[in-house]
């Protein structure tokens, strides 16, 4: 943290240009204070929370970007559509889960889920977090650090599907996905995956 602190400033070209210097001091020190009661991934969102006050895009700590940080993933990838948050595809232990919509997570709705990952998310505008939201949602240590899930090893999600509702507890498959830094290949089909957009119909 104390690193982090002064390397931001020293390597942003204008750290502060959203968010005063005040503000990310006091952030430091509160989060210095808690580290003794923390676990590491409550530790890491807490950084990416204080990073993200740049109010910048390439100023970011994110799961899917360093290998480092180890978060692993749901058995489900989501997409946040015009009609809500969705599964687009699932691993093949939940292949039936493909397509579904995502009512809750925990015990709050969706919009809330929202809300509560949107600080962690370094960000030029809104698009970015509604880009990076999905990913972050389907983490069991961001959900868990969030207030989501009771531990790092399952999660309650309240599902739609065809209509009808569902619940299931989900536990982690493997480690996140990592991104490449200049196109979006989370949306390639993978091995052992079942994609939503295989049980999609012409209209």
């Amino acid at each position: 943290l104390r690193v982090m602190m002064e390397e931001l400033p020293r390597v942003h070209r204008n750290l502060y240009h959203t968010t005063p210097a005040a503000a990310f001091e006091s952030a430091a020190k509160a989060l210095h204070e808690r580290i003794p009661t923390l676990a590491r991934h409550q530790i890491i969102l807490e950084m990416a929370r204080i990073v993200a006050l740049a109010g910048d895009g390439h100023t970011n700590i994110y799961p899917t970007r360093d290998a480092a940080i180890g978060f692993r993933t749901l058995p489900v990838a989501l997409y946040l559509f015009r009609d809500g948050l969705h599964v687009r595809a699932a691993h093949r232990i939940h292949s039936d889960l493909a397509g579904a919509r995502v009512v809750r997570i925990g015990d709050v709705p969706v919009d809330e889920a929202y809300q509560r990952v949107r600080p962690y998310i370094g960000r030029d505008n809104e698009m970015g977090v509604r880009f990076f939201a999905p990913h972050l949602l389907a983490m069991p240590e961001v959900l868990h650090a969030i207030g989501l899930a009771p531990s790092t090893d399952s999660v309650l999600f309240d599902l739609e599907i065809g209509g009808s509702p569902r619940s299931v507890w989900l536990r982690p498959v493997g480690p996140v996905e990592l991104m490449p830094a200049d196109a979006d290949a989370s949306w390639h089909r993978k091995t052992g995956w079942v994609d939503a957009r295989g049980k999609a119909t012409d209209a």
